[in-house]
């Protein structure tokens, strides 16, 4: 025990006068006195001796003493040095919130051990596919609500942007940055790579990892595709566990459930299909017994689709007039050159196909008018288009020859050629041709000549398709992405999107040109941009988006995508912490036994009648 002013325990001193003061206090005796005064010399050398017998034995004396002693040690200022360990002051948490982290409570481990980093200044930073700055600056008690507040979503995470977002956030030179992940996978740059940079601004870097190891069997992807009656969606289960597990699949429509039993041997995964899938919300759930549940569902939406009108103006029966006419929200009305003036209103797309015809001059007038109020114009290949004088200023190419075997290239990324293999369509008999001033190329021959390309004209568009409908020029229509060309085709130029547009992976963002009402699977907010990071139907307006995790990264929640190695190399309290010297104090301990001894003093006055 140290005291921080030792000159106060002199005061201890004061229990001589108070002695000397019980030796010098008068008192009145009674006592008989005898006629023989014999012994009196004899009693009084005992008169001493008795005396000091009686001080020791009377507690008020001692009681005074122990109240003297006690004020001085509590002048005294007595205390025992301390040492413990502090948080820094600037401290920012990044927390993974990605789906991994949703197995077995590993996220609600990564709050609890955030709650105990704690500094006096407190940001807090969120790592999902794009790092989410959930508060700056904050209170330590502010700080704990935050993150109260949090959850984990369906996405990936991009560990190092948060990394360094938190850096950002911290006065340069000042605070550390602790990240609490269970490190299994993350998108981006390296986590490795992010604290040498942010340690390059003289902030300390600790990595804290959570969780332990967990089972899991997940849906790691979907496809959804047309089908002639309606689409068909393929999904893969995959099991990483080490053992055979066997599950139930319920796939749940507007309809009603239907349940089938699966098996998947260890680290096995299998594909499935789901047939004639309609309009409406669809729910494809694994019934199993494992450690991540927002990879055991997937959800497909399917917007019911207005009708189109189609006008189709070539032979009836031909590949692109019996491609047109198999979706059924396609309304497909066919017309020929030969009718000369035809009537254009309430007509969305206009397809001019192979006739061996050239355009009549009034039809021409009505098509012009047509795409001047924002209709559509597909223009098929033929060799009349070579003197197609009423069509030529309108299409996006100068048509000047015919070609003989060409091979198709893509020549620029869009939605009308993904997923269709021009590359590998044989082509016997083409046309040439050299695009205009303001017109986009999407498909070219080996000569350079647009075989697919569009232009605006007026509000409305004109596409050119340099290929025949009659089968004879290529073999286009015989292949089986055709009639998902003309889908493709038509949807984009009614406005229409296409219906993967309206299933989602989790992590896509969606933007829109004002603030919309959004209700996502577990609130309804006002936003212009929306991170999809739940599993679940989010509806705006009318149009309803399904959402799924299918990311196998994520549902492989043992992974390792920092080295344990390095996740212990950088780690340790030591960084997150100093250690900060203290004293105890203990003159409150001598101040209550001081006023113990009083109130004892009282009791053995008022025992003897003197108080």
């Amino acid at each position: 025990m140290l005291f921080e002013n030792t000159n106060a325990l002199l005061a201890a001193a004061g229990i001589i006068p108070i002695v000397i003061l019980y030796l010098l206090k008068p008192r009145t005796v009674q006592r008989l006195v005898p006629s023989v005064m014999l012994f009196l010399r004899t009693k009084e050398s005992k008169r001493l001796t008795s005396l000091f017998q009686r001080l020791i034995k009377d507690p008020l004396l001692l009681l005074q003493m122990l109240f003297v002693v006690l004020i001085a040690l509590a002048a005294a200022g007595p205390f025992l040095p301390t040492s413990q360990a502090v948080v820094q002051g600037n401290v920012a948490l990044v927390i993974d919130a990605s789906a991994s982290m949703q197995a077995d409570g590993r996220f609600e481990e990564a709050i609890q051990r955030a709650h105990e980093m704690l500094g006096e200044s407190n940001t807090i930073v969120l790592a999902e596919k794009l790092p989410i700055l959930a508060v700056e600056g904050a209170s330590p008690t502010k700080a704990a609500q935050v993150l109260s507040e949090l959850r984990a979503g369906a996405t990936s995470a991009d560990l190092a942007s948060a990394i360094l977002l938190a850096s950002q956030k911290l006065p340069r030179g000042e605070g550390t940055v602790v990240v609490l992940s269970d490190f299994s996978s993350y998108e981006g740059d390296s986590p490795i790579t992010a604290r040498t940079m942010a340690m390059a601004d003289g902030h300390n870097v600790v990595f804290v990892k959570v969780g332990r190891a967990s089972d899991n069997v997940g849906i790691v992807s979907g496809v959804l595709e047309r089908a002639h009656a309606g689409y068909a969606y393929t999904y893969e289960v995959r099991n990483y566990m080490d053992r055979p597990v066997s599950f139930t699949v319920k796939i749940t429509t507007e309809g009603g459930t239907v349940s089938e039993r699966r098996e998947l041997a260890a680290h096995e995964s299998k594909t499935y299909t789901v047939s004639n899938v309609h309009t409406g919300t669809t729910r494809i759930e694994l019934d199993v017994a494992d450690g991540l549940k927002a990879d055991n569902v997937a959800y497909i939406s399917i917007p019911p689709t207005a009708k189109r009108d189609v006008l189709f103006v070539g032979r009836q029966g031909s590949p692109a007039h019996v491609a047109l006419s198999v979706p059924p929200e396609n309304n497909v009305l066919l017309g020929s050159r030969e009718q000369g003036q035809m009537e254009f209103a309430g007509i969305d797309v206009v397809v001019l196909a192979d006739e061996g015809l050239t355009t009549p001059e009034e039809m021409g007038i009505g098509i012009k008018t047509f795409l001047e109020a924002g209709g559509s114009v597909v223009v098929l290949g033929s060799d009349a288009l070579l003197k197609d004088e009423v069509l030529k200023p309108l299409l996006p190419v100068e048509v000047v020859n015919t070609t003989n075997e060409t091979v198709l290239m893509i020549k620029r990324s869009h939605e009308l050629v993904e997923g269709i293999p021009f590359d590998e369509v044989s082509v016997k008999q083409s046309l040439g041709a050299i695009p205009k001033k303001g017109a986009t190329v999407l498909v070219s021959s080996s000569d350079g000549s647009p075989v697919l390309a569009y232009w605006s004209v007026g509000r409305g568009k004109v596409v050119y398709l340099g290929m025949s409908d009659t089968g004879e020029w290529d073999n286009f229509p015989s292949k089986p992405e055709y009639p998902i060309f003309w889908l493709k085709l038509i949807s984009w130029l009614t406005g229409v999107e296409d219906v993967n547009s309206y299933n989602l992976r989790a992590g896509a963002l969606l933007t829109f040109d004002e603030e919309v009402l959004v209700r996502t699977p577990t609130q309804q907010l006002r936003t212009n941009t929306l991170l999809l990071d739940e599993v679940g139907i989010y509806t705006v307006g009318e149009q309803k988006y399904a959402v799924s995790m299918l990311n196998p990264r994520e549902s492989d929640v043992n992974a390792v995508g920092v080295s344990v190695q390095d996740v212990e190399r950088f780690s340790g309290e030591g960084a997150i912490t100093r250690r900060q010297s203290g004293k105890l104090d203990l003159g409150w301990l001598a101040i209550l036994g001081a006023l113990t001894a009083a109130l004892l003093e009282m009791v053995v006055l008022r025992r003897r009648g003197e108080l």
